[in-house]
């Protein structure tokens, strides 16, 4: 996917593409012919919370991940039911085995996922998120900003940088490059470095749901959803937090 130094650094601040190993996600899969969900969360290093839903019933999940294997309890509390699950994940698919002791005995049902967005979308479907929901809060130019400045020194030096990088969302869910400015200047020098707003970017969706942002991203064949944090608007400001606690602030244009 070619995409603008800005766009990579975005990215890469929030969420690493390529570490598709991370449990977080959504997956979906069968079991008897009934559609599965399970949502899940790392809430700490190791820590994991979840859901799971079938056609009936929705489950709550706590558990440990280390070493791509998942292990924790699953509960219905209406039912009354509590599953074991011992689960691996190997690139997008988790393979889970559930637990149930029914009276003494032990039942085994596996269960096999796969992250929301890792197969392949019909080459007819030209927008892969075109039934999101995407919140027009979001819809715009959004703008990092960061400035440097050093003190005057011994010899009486000094130096600054300021710099502003735009991604741009928009409605239906594409996005593109929006040009970013660099300045930088001293007692005895100044420069500036403009890049004019780039085109849309191939491959690369947004959408939103429960305050959180999600990319759709298509490289090399393959899809993937990240979840890229969640989003707080307010006064033009937009700060995402993303799952391992980082913070990005971002300002309208």
């Amino acid at each position: 996917m070619q995409t603008s130094s800005f766009a990579i650094l975005f990215l890469l601040a929030i969420v690493n593409l390529s570490g598709q190993n991370t449990l977080t996600g959504v997956y979906e899969g069968k079991f008897n012919g009934d559609n599965i969900t399970l949502t899940l969360e790392l809430t700490g290093k190791k820590d994991v919370s979840g859901k799971m839903k079938d056609s009936a019933n929705s489950y709550d999940l706590t558990g440990i991940y280390q070493e791509n294997t998942l292990k924790g309890v699953i509960t219905e509390k209406k039912l009354g039911l509590t599953f074991e699950i011992d689960a691996e994940l190997k690139d997008n698919e988790l393979m889970a085995t559930l637990s149930l002791d029914v009276f003494g005995t032990i039942e085994k049902m596996e269960i096999q996922l796969f992250r929301v967005g890792y197969k392949k979308p019909d080459n007819q479907i030209k927008n892969p998120v075109s039934g999101k929901s995407r919140d027009n809060q979001v819809s715009g130019v959004w703008v990092k900003e960061s400035n440097y400045s050093s003190g005057y020194g011994s010899n009486g030096s000094y130096g600054s940088m300021s710099s502003s990088e735009s991604m741009v969302f928009l409605s239906d869910g594409r996005m593109s490059d929006g040009g970013s400015q660099t300045v930088i200047g001293g007692n005895n020098y100044t420069g500036e470095s403009t890049r004019q707003a780039g085109n849309i970017i191939p491959g690369l969706f947004w959408y939103t749901e429960n305050n959180k942002i999600f990319l759709f991203i298509t490289e090399n064949n393959q899809t993937q959803t990240v979840e890229l944090g969640k989003y707080y608007i307010e006064n033009n400001h937009m700060l995402i937090t993303a799952g391992n606690g980082e913070k990005l602030l971002l300002t309208k244009k």
